[in-house]
């Protein structure tokens, strides 16, 4: 959501539309750092379920994952490059911007589309 933010005020400073949203959201940098500082959290808590669930898997003596069950670290995979390209890279604002919503989406279609396995 943040992120989302982030790209909406962007937008709204390029086309020089000041109206009462623009005035109501937080500056591009406090909206950047928040947005960065939760993706990376989120991330750590995929990555921790992630490695619950290989471990529940080896504990119950199973095959292992199945391809769809693993497709679900792919939306990890986009999240851990978001972190490391905003660290390494010095990709900031728009495009780690961009890059956590694709995780998001991911993470969305992912579930959508019943790749981690899991029924309720």
């Amino acid at each position: 959501m943040l992120a989302a933010l982030y790209l909406t005020l962007h937008r709204k400073l390029k086309h020089k539309t000041f109206d009462r949203t623009f005035r109501k959201l937080p500056p591009l940098d406090k909206l950047d750092k928040l947005s960065a500082m939760w993706s990376f959290l989120g991330t750590l808590l995929m990555l921790l379920s992630g490695v619950i669930g290989i471990w529940w898997v080896k504990r119950e003596n199973l095959q292992g994952m199945a391809p769809r069950e693993i497709g679900i670290f792919g939306v990890l995979a986009i999240f851990l490059f978001a972190a490391g390209a905003r660290r390494a890279l010095g990709w900031r604002g728009r495009q780690h911007a961009l890059l956590v919503l694709a995780g998001f989406t991911a993470l969305v279609l992912a579930n959508l589309a019943g790749l981690h396995g899991f029924h309720f």
